[in-house]
């Protein structure tokens, strides 16, 4: 199914004779315009909410290019929210799941080329067929204003329903989602491509993963603008296996692996999100050419490139991969074994061990006050874990 902006002089004499009878006018439009539908009223109704709200009217196409829908659409721009309104489907066509579809069609529409991070609309108790479509595209019921509308002797609750963006809907904490939501506002508003990649993606993620971007490369000021412009930064640093790969620690907790590319695989795209501007065939090659020194950064001394695993052990040991976690930390220990730095004998518990190798990194090498921080609240959820879980 296809949709495209709605053309009065083509489009009306197909669906002005959609609503058959004046209950289902009621229900479709609230009696904002006339029964029958005529032209006249219906183009000012069009007027009127596109000088309100800036609505824009659409029609659904079958794949033969037949109108099968309508719907108008907004955005607010304030909390990148949509709005979708006076929806309806050609009565001849119903039961073939063509409504479903075409609110599927409109949501995606709404999410890749306008931005929001939510759909809503409203739609009246009665009208039970269209909420039971909505709810087969999505859409949940947010709340309810009852009696909001009375037809004739009957009296009816006007119903919100809303569906989240699908990277929203995946995300498995506050703090995610949080910043996902800001991902999302500023990949768009800036013209940024990105793939989101990984457990997220996967929607196999916990409340400690790590976020997992690839993004398009971007000028420098951009790339500040993104890292610094969600919150406090705690760490960041640049992975040398694979080389290049940004790494960011925020100090409430959440981190970001970003990989900078000048290309992408086709492979890639197919098995990831895609957030922003879509990639054109210019931005795809057989094999991924990532972009060098963004952001600019010095070159890091070894300790500096290894403190960011504690915070990359503990995540792993929380998520359940436990075997991981305490890989990473032996890794750390190889690290301060090979300068000559002396570890006592570690007991094989990981939360003590962790404890005595973090305090022997500390007491030769200087960490970040605020990563500190970081590191040592990840530690007393890893405290009340147990059996893997928390608990």
């Amino acid at each position: 199914m296809k949709i495209r902006a709605y053309n009065a002089d083509r489009d009306f004499p197909v669906i002005k004779d959609w609503i058959t009878d004046e209950r289902t006018h009621a229900m479709w439009c609230a009696n904002r315009t006339s029964f029958p539908i005529e032209k006249e009223s219906f183009d000012q109704l069009l007027k009127d909410i596109a000088e309100r709200c800036n609505d824009k009217p659409f029609v659904a196409l079958d794949e033969n290019g037949a109108v099968v829908g309508f719907f108008c659409y907004s955005l607010n721009t304030d909390t990148r929210e949509g709005m979708l309104k006076f929806v309806m489907v050609d009565p001849a066509r119903r039961g073939k799941g063509l409504g479903r579809e075409m609110i599927r069609s409109a949501t995606a529409y709404a999410f890749d080329e306008t931005g929001a991070k939510a759909v809503q609309l409203m739609v009246l108790s009665a009208n039970e067929r269209a909420r039971k479509c909505y709810e087969g595209a999505g859409f949940t019921e947010r709340h309810r204003q009852e009696g909001a509308f009375s037809y004739q002797d009957e009296i009816w609750d006007r119903i919100n329903m809303v569906i989240e963006h699908p990277i929203l809907q995946k995300c498995p904490s506050k703090l995610h989602r949080d910043f996902m939501d800001y991902a999302l506002g500023f990949f768009h508003e800036n013209h940024c491509k990105a793939l989101l990649k990984g457990s997220i993606y996967k929607d196999t993620a916990h409340q400690f993963s790590d976020i997992d971007l690839v993004l398009k490369r971007m000028d420098q000021k951009t790339v500040k603008a993104f890292i610094y412009g969600y919150g406090e930064v705690a760490l960041i640093s640049r992975t040398k296996r694979p080389a290049g790969i940004i790494i960011v620690i925020y100090q409430n907790g959440l981190s970001l692996d970003l990989d900078f590319r000048d290309k992408v695989t086709r492979e890639e795209i197919e098995n990831s999100d895609v957030i922003g501007q879509r990639f054109d065939e210019d931005d795809i090659a057989d094999s991924l050419q990532r972009s060098e020194n963004i952001p600019e950064m010095d070159e890091e001394s070894n300790w500096k490139s290894m403190q960011r695993l504690f915070h990359r052990s503990l995540i792993k040991w929380l998520g359940g991969n436990q075997e991981l976690g305490e890989s990473i930390l032996q890794e750390i220990v190889d690290f301060l074994e090979e300068e000559k730095v002396n570890v006592p004998a570690l007991a094989g518990k990981y939360i003590d061990d962790f404890e005595i190798v973090l305090n022997v990194f500390r007491d030769h090498y200087t960490l970040d006050r605020k990563y500190d921080s970081v590191v040592r609240e990840l530690l007393k959820a890893a405290a009340v874990v147990k059996d893997g879980k928390m608990v």
